[in-house]
């Protein structure tokens, strides 16, 4: 019942968290974001079009973390991932953003206190599952990798160009760099008898913007 509730609300969710102004961000104390979370589910985000007008573009997700929010809350509403992963389902969690948008913050985390994030969160969790069960008779083998992705660019030059042999002149180029890290844990469970579970693939994602 737990999964079939799952499936019900969306076997791939979009999650966005904002993070709050950081003392390297050099903001004044009466500074405002342009990314203003305006309930638990909406964001808007504030292009300035002059000095006297901006321009507002609002944005739609399954949940939306606003700056005050911590990191136990943010456990909370991927938890359910995790336990989708321990019933046999195939789990994908990943965060997404520009450099110094929280990614790591949110994925990893920092301590063993209230700031750790949902790594370690979701391995605890594993643990706590995996020694329930254990006294009912079931066998957990748990593999867990890790992958670190850097130095990742992006260059953007508008569409692509259809007359090779007569290009228009080259547009100025931007780049931007990104880093990701990502956790990849396998659990397979078997009973006394040797039976193992499977089942299908879920995906969350986290978009961080500043």
């Amino acid at each position: 019942m737990f999964n079939q509730i799952q499936e019900l609300r969306g076997n791939v969710r979009v999650f966005a968290r904002v993070r709050p102004f950081l003392p390297n961000d050099h903001a004044g104390p009466d500074a405002q974001s342009i990314v203003d979370p305006l309930d638990e589910f909406r964001l808007c985000v504030q292009k300035e079009k002059d000095k006297e007008k901006a321009i507002e573009h609002k944005f739609a997700f399954d949940k939306v973390f606003a700056p005050s929010v911590g990191q136990e809350m943010v456990f909370e509403e991927v938890s359910e991932f995790v336990q989708s992963a321990l019933d046999g389902y195939n789990v994908c969690l990943f965060s997404y953003g520009q450099t110094g948008s929280g990614k790591t913050h949110t994925m990893q985390g920092s301590g063993v206190g209230q700031m750790r994030g949902i790594i370690p969160r979701a391995i605890e969790q594993a643990g706590t599952y995996k020694t329930q069960l254990e006294g009912d008779g079931w066998t957990f083998v748990m593999q867990v990798s890790a992958a670190t992705h850097s130095a990742m660019s992006e260059l953007r030059r508008g569409p692509l160009f259809t007359h090779l042999s007569n290009p228009p002149p080259p547009r100025r180029a931007s780049w931007r760099s990104t880093t990701s890290r990502s956790v990849t844990c396998s659990v397979k469970r078997r009973t006394s008898w040797g039976s193992t579970t499977s089942r299908s693939t879920r995906t969350a994602a986290a978009s961080s913007p500043t």
